[in-house]
């Protein structure tokens, strides 16, 4: 057993969600779940993370009160196979998807970000366009995979860039894909996510004693990778965008 200092925890301002501590008090404990190993020659390229515990048990106790108690499993971090942990270029083709693969557990998602360079006579300007999805993975038994598809990125792209007379030219930045994963609690949280707002209509805790939930997630960052030439000749080259200027480099 670990006892962990409890403290007293206020909210940043935001909108009124999950955590909202307007009316009664937040308290919060911290403790490093993770062992991170980096490569020995390249000491800032993280090969590997694992978990120091198998599970977690909370115990709550309020004086006058029953003690609150919740456990649940923790989740490794998600294993990439590709793109692998040490590649820098990504393609994404006409048929040809950036196909995103990982070992995951009951609950998955998958961010994607990228950069669109914009320069001007005077500045250069950066927009950031990001995507989400929860479904439309695959399993096969050993990975999840999931597709992003070349027609996505120009659809992305065609709904928000601007044609503009005073653009020299734009360009592909990097980008950034986000792997998170959730053991069956923090599934069934995502299920019930829209009636728990503030826990004011519950349908679903696991809190012993109390209200709430306790689940397992973790996640997995691959940042600062970029779209490979033949890839940034063929959206320089796409129908529907050349009215954007967007160019090889």
């Amino acid at each position: 057993m670990i006892n962990l200092p409890v403290h007293r925890y206020v909210v940043p301002d935001k909108e009124k969600g999950d955590f909202n501590s307007e009316g009664y008090d937040v308290f919060r404990f911290e403790k490093d779940l993770l062992q991170d190993v980096f490569n020995p020659w390249l000491p800032y390229l993280l090969e590997l993370q694992y978990l120091l515990f198998s599970d977690i048990s909370v115990a709550v106790k309020v004086p006058g009160l029953p003690m609150a108690s919740c456990e649940t499993t923790l989740v490794e971090p998600p294993t990439i196979y590709s793109p692998k942990r040490a590649q820098y270029n990504i393609y994404i083709y006409p048929d040809n998807p950036l196909r995103v693969q990982w070992s995951g557990d009951v609950w998955n998602e998958i961010d994607l970000s990228f950069q669109m360079n914009e320069e001007y006579a005077d500045k250069t300007v950066t927009q950031t366009f990001s995507l989400q999805k929860v479904s439309e993975i695959h399993y096969n038994g050993k990975y999840y995979e999931i597709r992003i598809p070349y027609e996505l990125i120009v659809q992305i792209l065609d709904q928000n860039l601007k044609v503009r007379s005073d653009i020299i030219r734009r360009y592909f930045g990097p980008f950034r894909i986000d792997l998170l994963t959730g053991n069956q609690a923090f599934y069934t949280y995502m299920e019930f996510k829209n009636g728990m707002n503030d826990f004011n209509f519950n349908p679903y805790d696991n809190v012993e004693n109390g209200i709430g939930l306790i689940g397992g997630r973790s996640s997995f960052s691959k940042t600062t990778v970029y779209l490979d030439q033949p890839s940034r000749l063929k959206f320089a080259v796409e129908p529907i965008l050349r009215k954007y200027r967007i160019i090889e480099y």
